[in-house]
């Protein structure tokens, strides 16, 4: 898997995603849970489940290309690249309801 850093530095953000997401409850289905996880450490395996998946995270910007294919390939699927960098010379997109203080400076300062 091609990416800017190793994979150790990107497990405790793994990690993280992983202890979240698996506490997450259906909005709909009080109780029920929101999400199953399942971690790859491959675009290989990653493009084995994306028919199966309602979201994908990809760790690094250096998988931005393999993410956007991915979502080409079932438009369906909810595509997410995680990032130190923000991208230059393109727009970024900010959800409103994650505006905060760290946000914004980040936003900024970048």
């Amino acid at each position: 898997m091609s990416s800017s850093a190793e994979k150790s530095d990107y497990q405790p953000m793994v990690d993280y995603l992983v202890r979240h997401i698996s506490g997450l409850t259906s909005p709909s289905c009080a109780g029920e849970k929101a999400a199953t996880v399942q971690v790859v450490t491959s675009v290989a395996e990653a493009r084995e489940l994306i028919y199966r998946a309602d979201v994908m995270f990809f760790m690094t910007l250096g998988l931005v290309q393999d993410a956007r294919r991915m979502k080409a390939a079932n438009p369906n699927v909810k595509v997410i690249v995680l990032t130190g960098l923000l991208p230059e010379k393109e727009v970024v997109l900010v959800d409103k309801g994650w505006l905060c203080p760290e946000v914004v400076e980040n936003l900024v300062t970048d």
